[in-house]
């Protein structure tokens, strides 16, 4: 049997070599982000006994505590009460049995609130649970309620039900259930001369229905139970752009030290890349694509020099990108590949274009 190891066959065994190792590699890409992305679910048995932490969406800090309130919940149940829109708010709720809170200092600077409820308890039937809750603006010691934002859904009551947004777990062979209910959330518009807030609440309890706690949160934007990622935000992006003025000084020290570069194939192919992903540097307004683009960028100046550093470069861009992809837009869908295939197929564009430079 003979064996062949003239140049041309060597060549191309080495290229079947490198095209079946980056096909394994593209294939194991879902698995890894997978496996970094996933976490264990909240067990409800925890949940039951304590509220979990809230952050503001946009600032990624914790809900100050002077900011939530736990509700008492013997304090109110009223079986009887329907919420009326057509009827005057603070009449309505203010009769039978009912609670309402203590004057919450608020300092508001953008002319609205976001007020968020959650709960958790257990029940030993599936009735729903109604909770209704009444933002009272104080201004100038007179009380009035406060009107929700949002135009489509006009009036004073904060209507929450455990028939939406809430989680379940049978015990004891589905003669009872755990429930948590969560993300329950309105925004309210509020005066600026506004220094404080109040908040009635009353709910229609089943009986064999128990609630653990129940809060009410406020705060100028929208409230998360999650953190989000640095990289899903925007803070600090202005010194990931900044970082592009670095470019032209890698590209002078690789080319000092170098003496030249690689090829006039791959300084047109290293440059014209490196445009691509400096403008999308440039132009993106999400941490993950900005930091992720000027990774890819870098890479493709090293490209240029033949330094076989871009490919660790090239592969960490893209790895950043398509993992913070996937958490953004939920899974491996449209708008996942839409953002990251063109990053795909042009680094397989270098990866083989450098072969044929060899």
């Amino acid at each position: 049997m003979l064996i062949k190891t003239d140049l041309k066959s060597n060549q191309a065994a080495l290229l079947r070599a490198k095209l079946a190792t980056f096909v394994l590699l593209f294939l194991s890409i879902p698995f890894v982000i997978y496996l970094v992305s996933c976490s264990p679910k909240t067990q409800l048995e925890k949940l039951t006994n304590a509220a979990p932490q809230l952050y503001d969406s946009q600032t990624n800090q914790a809900i100050p505590s002077t900011q939530q309130l736990l509700i008492p919940t013997d304090q109110i149940q009223d079986n009887k009460f329907q919420p009326n829109n057509n009827l005057p708010a603070l009449e309505q709720i203010s009769t039978e049995k009912h609670w309402i809170s203590p004057a919450v200092p608020f300092n508001n600077t953008t002319g609205r609130f976001y007020l968020h409820v959650d709960f958790a308890g257990q029940q030993h039937n599936r009735q729903d649970l109604e909770i209704t809750v009444l933002p009272i603006c104080e201004i100038q010691g007179k009380s009035a309620p406060c009107r929700k934002t949002n135009l489509n859904n006009q009036g004073y009551f904060f209507n929450v039900s455990t028939n939406q947004q809430t989680e379940y777990q049978s015990l004891k062979a589905n003669q009872s259930w755990l429930f948590y209910g969560h993300d329950f959330e309105e925004s309210y518009s509020i005066p600026y001369n506004t220094p404080s807030l109040k908040f009635i609440v009353k709910a229609n309890i089943p009986e064999g229905l128990s609630i653990n706690w129940l809060r009410l949160s406020i705060s100028e934007n929208p409230i998360t139970s999650q953190q989000t990622s640095i990289m899903l935000g925007s803070k600090y992006i202005h010194w990931f752009k900044y970082a592009l003025i670095f470019l032209p000084v890698l590209g002078f020290l690789l080319f000092h030290f170098n003496q030249g570069f690689e090829s006039g194939r791959a300084l047109t192919i290293g440059l014209l890349s490196s445009l691509l992903f400096t403008i999308h540097t440039a132009v993106w307004d999400i941490n993950y694509m900005v930091f992720g683009c000027l990774l890819l960028s870098l890479a493709s100046i090293l490209y240029c020099f033949g330094n076989s550093l871009y490919r660790l470069l090239y592969l960490t861009g893209f790895l950043v990108i398509a993992g913070y992809a996937q958490q953004k837009f939920g899974g491996f869908n449209h708008a996942f590949f839409t953002q990251t295939t063109l990053i795909l197929i042009i680094g397989l564009g270098l990866y083989f274009a450098e072969y044929k430079d060899q």
